[in-house]
């Protein structure tokens, strides 16, 4: 019954339109979301506020998708806001624009009807380092080529992508990259890539992972003392 009701609404309403075929109509102009301008707080893991960090909203909290709304920097108390829609399925986390602090937490935001958030707290922590020393298969430095790093979260899947290129000695670094426990993958296009299973980037550290023999099939890793 609910489908006849359906198809019989649209048949009428062809019927309509074919009457007043001659008629102007007007464009229905669509809907705008509503909007809400939502306070945050930038805090370290002590609890100090944290300037010049950036809210943002997308659609997946990892880094990979383009922010849909940005607040301004946070000022000398940490605070800012960024206008957001309630309706609308929402993470909100901080951003450095200065690579020097990442993102410790997110706040995710289910679709609301109503028109106030409570105030969100992001919390920052400093950037880590990762270094190494790639090979080619053969035992050859694998010197002035592009490397890919993935940094893969535990829970969250993906999350952190990244480019560096080595010097004449194959060396690597990657100065700016989240810290924490991730699992790590380098690719070198057209020579071979590595993965860990498990690295531990400490805050304001530097990981060091050696000497590392690239493979061509990606197996397991290979470390040369």
């Amino acid at each position: 019954m609910r489908q006849w009701a359906i198809l019989l609404a649209i048949a009428a309403s062809g019927c309509s339109q074919e009457h007043r075929a001659g008629e102007k109509t007007e464009p229905v102009a669509a809907p705008v979301p509503r909007r809400i301008l939502a306070s945050v707080r930038a805090v370290g893991l002590d609890g100090t506020p944290v300037p010049g960090i950036m809210p943002i909203a997308t659609t997946d909290p990892n880094a990979f998708d383009e922010p849909f709304a940005k607040g301004q920097l946070t000022g000398p108390d940490g605070r800012s806001a960024i206008t957001i829609e309630p309706g609308r399925h929402t993470y909100v986390r901080g951003w450095d624009p200065a690579l020097r602090k990442f993102a410790n937490n997110y706040v995710e935001l289910l679709p609301v009807s109503g028109n106030a958030i409570e105030e969100m707290v992001l919390v920052m922590v400093s950037g880590a380092a990762l270094e190494a020393a790639l090979l080619t298969p053969d035992g050859v430095p694998a010197a002035n080529v592009e490397v890919r790093l993935m940094m893969v979260h535990p829970a969250e899947g993906p999350w952190w992508p990244a480019t560096a290129v080595t010097d004449a000695d194959g060396l690597v670094r990657f100065g700016a990259v989240p810290a924490g426990n991730f699992a790590i993958r380098l690719v070198a296009d057209d020579i071979g890539e590595i993965e860990f299973a498990e690295v531990m980037l400490p805050p304001n550290g530097t990981v060091q992972l050696g000497r590392i023999v690239l493979d061509q099939a990606g197996e397991d890793e290979t470390l040369v003392e």
